[in-house]
């Protein structure tokens, strides 16, 4: 589809159009990744060393039907519009698309009744995900908040209103601090909706998280401006992301001698899940040094500064390099540190154990670097 002008976005099409915000960007890794155990096939590790991060954009439709939890559009009852249309394949149709039924490899919409239309002025952004909705924070941040800051001008001039499913409140505060109007929040507890005039980000895929361009990053510096966090938080430059009391299904069991062995060596030890948005900036602002497990909590690497170094602890069966790519992105060394499951109930729900010997030799060497 042709691209359009950006303000073309606010008239009602006659047929879905788009609009490139962003056009492909190929990003360079800057040689200053090491490798210990990592599993995989990794960006860095190629011929060219760089990757593209895809095109940024946003699309307009008339009368669409919306699956407003998972996230996409409903063209015809068995076309899906979304970034990556396997997801009908992949996250349902049990429990996240109840009315998605199978046609042997292909998937269609069996709705008992009409969906519910949704009476908007104007037109409505949806910036759900299914990743979002089960409190991910680093699809939150870069699927949901992103298209927000992009287009904040329009929204807080009340041009453009955000169509979401119920929002946990922390999401909700999280869009009033970045200057959403109350009044701009539409909820809706349906799961299939009609919008007269749908406005369709991008990234309500997971591209942006495993291919992130450099301006995704102003998510971050807008997050920034927003929340001023206060002198009095701490702020290390040695930093140990924990996921210790959070809900997830993928364990450290020997994360507390790994935590008591970091701290010995002066690391400090966060517990991103338990804290404000304000404390999580400040948690990251001055380090310099950042151990961490893969996980979306690591998604708060660009609140860092530039250099300096992250320590990622990831596994054979799961990790990706979405969290070496943000942080090749913040001009980090980036050493990753592998190791096997030692139990296993799914793909993603599994025990592991740290090699302790790998992370302390490599701390303790990114901690002299950058002292």
């Amino acid at each position: 589809m042709p691209e359009i002008e950006r303000r073309s976005l606010l008239e009602k099409p006659s047929s879905p159009r788009i609009h490139v915000l962003a056009d492909r960007q190929t990003i360079r890794w800057k040689n200053r990744l090491i490798e210990e155990l990592s599993f995989g096939p990794h960006p860095a590790r190629n011929d060219v060393g760089e990757y593209s991060t895809g095109q940024y954009y946003i699309a307009s439709f008339s009368d669409a039907l919306v699956d407003i939890k998972m996230g996409c559009v409903v063209v015809n009852g068995r076309d899906v519009w979304s970034d990556s249309a396997t997801f009908t394949i992949m996250h349902g149709p049990v429990d996240r698309s109840p009315a998605i039924v199978a046609d042997g490899d292909q998937r269609f919409l069996n709705l008992d009744a009409p969906p519910p239309r949704l009476a908007i002025d104007g037109p409505a952004m949806m910036i759900s995900h299914w990743g979002c909705l089960l409190g991910n924070y680093g699809h939150w941040m870069m699927n949901s908040l992103l298209p927000v800051v992009m287009m904040i001008d329009e929204i807080k001039a009340k041009k453009i209103a955000l169509i979401v499913p119920t929002l946990p409140p922390r999401w909700r505060d999280e869009l009033l601090l970045l200057g959403v109007p109350e009044s701009q929040i539409v909820e809706t507890a349906d799961q299939y909706v009609v919008v007269s005039h749908l406005l369709y980000p991008s990234t309500v895929s997971t591209a942006s998280n495993n291919y992130p361009a450099p301006f995704g990053l102003q998510v971050f510096d807008a997050a920034r401006r927003a929340v001023a966090p206060s002198p009095d938080l701490p702020s290390p430059e040695l930093l140990y992301v924990s996921r210790v009391g959070a809900k997830h299904w993928r364990t450290m069991t020997n994360e507390a001698e790994l935590s008591a062995a970091l701290e010995a060596l002066g690391f400090t030890a966060i517990y991103p899940h338990d804290m404000t948005w304000a404390e999580q900036i400040a948690a990251f602002t001055k380090a310099k040094v950042i151990v961490g497990q893969f996980g979306a909590a690591l998604w708060s690497i660009p609140f860092s500064p530039k250099g300096g170094a992250l320590i990622e602890i990831t596994t054979s069966n799961y990790g990706n390099h979405e969290y070496a790519a943000v942080a090749n992105l913040m001009e980090k060394d980036v050493i990753l540190i592998g190791s096997e499951p030692t139990s296993m109930v799914a793909s993603y729900h599994f025990d592991f154990e740290a090699p302790l010997d790998k992370v302390m030799d490599a701390a303790k060497a990114m901690a002299v670097r950058y002292s």
